[in-house]
C-alpha cells in the first residue's frame, strides 16, 4: 500500500477483510475518491503499471503486450470488436490495451496516482447499456504484483484469491460488497480442499490417475470462492463443494482409466460434427432432438454423459441399466416438475455439451448454482483449448462402441468458438436466432431458478444484470470469431421458422451440409414433433420485469445483432 499523509496505521476491521477493500474504506473516510492502489513502495512516477479500481473506469498498463494472465503474447492480435461492444476480459480477441478506452480525461488524484496517464479514461459501454457500471480489475504483469495475501484461518494449499483478468460485464456497482459476512471466526469444523477431494474420489473408485490434462486450478478457485464469497453458512460449504466437484472427479478417474484400458479410444476420429450454438432459449434444444432423429445421427444422451464408464455400446443403447439409474436421479431432484417445464430433461434425451466438459472444471454450471465472483473471473479467462481437448476425448470415448454422426449443442460454445473450430476444423455450425427481448429474460429466469434453489444470496434484479451481461459477452465473443473465419462456416436458423415448420427447417439444414434427407427422416421428425409439442410439461411462468428488464430496452441493447441477422419478434401460433 502507498502511505497517504494523514492516514493512520492500516488496521483491518475483520480478520478476513481484503486489503483492497480496506484501502477503499480508508480513502472514503478521508473524503477522497474511491481509489485503491496496492503496489510496491516506489515513487509514483517510477511505476509503469499499477492496479487501480474505480466504479466504471479502467486503468490499463502501459505495455502493449500486457496480458492479464501474467504472460506476454508476441505478434499482432486479431482485430477487436469495434466501438460499442464489450471489452474482452481474456485480452486475446480484443483491441490493444490503449485502444479500448475512449473519452479520455486527464484528471488525477495527486499523490496516489502520480503523474497524468494518457490511457486513463472511461470504459467502452456495452451495446445499449445505461444503468450498470463496469467493475474492471487489471493487475500488473508481474507475479510479484498480485493482490497481497491476507490472513485466513483455512487450509494453506487453497491459494489467495486469484485475479486472472478483468471482470468485463455490466455488474452492479456493489458487486464486491453484497455478501453478508458471518460473525466471528471463519474456522469451521468441516473444511475441504482440493487434496481432500482428490483423495475422496480415489477412495470411492479405487483409482489414482487423473490424466495428463490440467484441471486443478479450476477446483482451487471454486473452493476459495465458495468459502469466501458464496454467502453460504460455513458448515454447508464443504457439503456444497463435495456435491459439485466429487461426481466430476469420479467421472474423470474412470474416463482416464478406460482410455488406458482401451487404447482404441484415442484412435477414434471425430469427423464433421454438426454443432448448434447461439444465445440460449432460441430453440436449440428442440432442434438438436429433431436433427438426432435422422438414421445414423448420434447425440450424447444424459445418461451416458453422467455415467460413461464402461464405454456405452450400441447394442444396449436403449436397455443399459444406467438409464434407469440416471432417470431416477432426475425425477428425484428438488424442483423437478418446475425445471421440466423450463427445459425438458430425460436420461435418454439428447443433451447439451455441458456434460462433456464438466470434468475440466471450467464449468459454467457452477456460476448458475452459486454466486462466486472469483470463479466468474477465472471462467472468463480459462484456456478454452484445454476445455475442448476434454470435449473431444469424451466424444472419442462415447463413439468407441457406439459410432454415429455427431449432432451437438450448447449455447456456451460461443465463449470458445475459436477453440472449438481448432479442435474440430471441419465442424458444421448452426447458429440459432430469436428476439433478444424474449431470449434474455427467459434465460435469466431459467438460470435464476437454479440460483434461487441453491444459493442463499439471490436478488432477481441484481442477478438479471449479472447473467444478461454474461450472455451478451458470449454473443460478442462468438460474433468476433465469426467475423474472422467468415459467414460461410455458419448456417443461421430463425426461431420462428423452426417452430412454424420444423420439417422444413431440418431438411434445409441437412441439405445445406450435403446430407441426405429421406422419407424415414421426415417421418421421424414429424413423429418427434407430435410427441413433444411446445409446453408439453407446462408453461415457463415468468415476467421480464421481475428481473429488471424492459423488452424495448433489451431490443435497443441488441439492435446491432438483430439488424445484422434480420431477427423478427416471435410470431403468434
Amino acid at each position: 500500500m502507498v502511505p497517504v499523509p494523514g492516514d493512520g496505521p492500516l488496521r483491518r476491521q475483520h480478520p478476513d477483510q481484503h486489503p483492497l477493500r480496506l484501502r477503499h474504506e480508508q480513502v472514503r473516510r478521508r473524503g477522497g475518491r474511491q481509489v485503491a492502489v496496492p503496489h510496491s513502495r516506489r515513487p509514483a512516477d517510477d511505476r509503469p503499471d499499477e492496479l487501480v479500481v474505480r466504479p466504471g473506469k479502467l486503468r490499463r498498463g502501459a505495455h502493449q503486450d500486457h496480458h492479464p494472465g501474467g504472460t506476454r503474447r508476441a505478434g499482432p492480435r486479431p482485430p477487436g470488436l469495434g466501438d460499442g461492444r464489450l471489452p474482452d476480459p481474456r485480452g486475446r480477441h480484443g483491441r490493444a490495451p490503449g485502444t479500448i478506452l475512449r473519452g479520455c480525461r486527464g484528471w488525477r488524484h495527486g499523490h496516489q496516482l502520480g503523474r497524468r496517464r494518457r490511457d486513463l479514461g472511461r470504459t467502452v459501454r456495452p451495446v445499449g447499456g445505461r444503468t450498470t457500471r463496469h467493475l474492471l480489475l487489471v493487475h500488473r504483469d508481474d507475479r510479484r504484483h498480485r493482490l497481497p495475501p491476507q490472513p485466513r484461518p483455512r487450509q494453506t494449499d487453497i491459494p489467495d484469491r486469484p485475479v486472472h483478468g478483468q471482470v468485463a460485464g455490466r455488474l452492479p456497482p456493489d458487486h464486491r460488497r453484497a455478501l453478508p459476512r458471518p460473525a466471528g471466526d471463519l474456522v469451521t469444523t468441516v473444511t475441504l480442499n482440493t487434496e481432500q477431494l482428490l483423495y475422496q474420489a480415489s477412495e470411492r473408485v479405487g483409482l489414482t490417475d487423473y490424466g495428463d490434462l490440467p484441471f486443478r486450478e479450476g477446483i482451487d478457485v471454486l473452493l476459495w470462492s465458495l468459502q469466501h464469497e458464496s454467502g453460504n453458512p460455513p458448515e454447508r460449504v464443504a457439503q456444497i463443494a463435495a456435491s459439485l466437484v466429487l461426481p466430476a472427479l469420479v467421472k474423470r478417474l474412470r474416463l482416464v482409466d478406460d482410455r488406458k484400458r482401451y487404447p482404441e479410444i484415442a484412435a477414434q476420429a471425430v469427423r464433421a460434427p454438426i454443432v448448434i450454438t447461439g444465445l440460449p432459449r432460441t430453440g436449440s434444444t428442440h432442434l438438436q432432438a429433431l436433427l438426432a432423429t435422422r438414421p445414423g445421427a448420434r447425440s450424447p444422451a444424459e445418461w451416458e454423459m453422467r455415467l460413461p464408464s464402461p464405454p456405452p455400446e450400441a447394442a444396449t443403447a436403449a436397455t443399459d441399466p444406467r438409464i434407469a439409474e440416471v432417470q431416477r436421479s432426475i425425477d428425484e431432484r428438488p424442483g423437478a416438475a418446475r425445471l421440466q417445464s423450463i427445459h425438458p430433461y430425460g436420461a435418454r434425451r439428447p443433451e447439451q455439451c455441458l456434460g462433456l466438459i464438466d470434468w475440466s472444471f471450467a464449468n459454467q454450471t457452477y456460476l448458475a448454482y452459486q454466486r462466486i465472483p472469483s470463479y466468474y473471473e477465472w471462467y472468463l479467462d480459462a484456456d478454452q483449448r484445454v476445455v475442448y481437448e476434454h470435449h473431444k476425448r469424451f466424444l472419442q470415448h462415447l463413439q468407441f462402441r457406439n459410432p454415429g454422426e455427431w449432432v451437438l449443442k450448447w449455447p456456451k460454445h460461443l465463449f470458445g468458438l475459436d477453440a472449438l473450430l481448432e479442435a474440430y476444423p471441419d465442424a458444421r455450425i448452426v447458429w440459432t436466432h430469436r428476439d433478444p427481448a424474449r431470449v434474455v429474460p427467459s434465460a435469466v429466469s431459467f438460470v435464476g431458478t437454479l440460483r434461487s434453489m441453491n444459493s442463499p444470496v439471490f436478488d432477481p434484479r441484481r442477478f438479471g444484470a449479472e447473467w444478461s451481461a454474461l450472455e451478451e459477452m458470449g454473443l460478442h465473443r462468438g460474433l468476433e470469431v465469426r467475423d474472422r473465419v467468415g459467414d460461410d462456416r455458419f448456417l443461421d436458423v430463425q426461431y420462428n421458422d423452426l417452430i412454424t415448420d420444423p420439417v422444413a427447417a431440418v431438411s434445409r439444414i441437412y441439405e445445406h451440409f450435403g446430407l441426405p434427407v429421406d422419407d424415414e427422416t421426415i417421418r421421424r421428425v414429424g413423429d418427434f414433433q407430435e410427441e413433444n409439442p411446445q409446453g408439453k410439461h407446462g408453461a415457463h411462468d415468468y415476467t421480464p420485469e421481475q428481473f429488471g428488464f424492459e423488452p424495448e430496452r433489451v431490443r435497443r441493447r441488441f439492435a446491432a445483432y438483430t439488424q445484422r441477422f434480420g431477427i423478427e419478434r416471435d410470431r403468434l401460433r
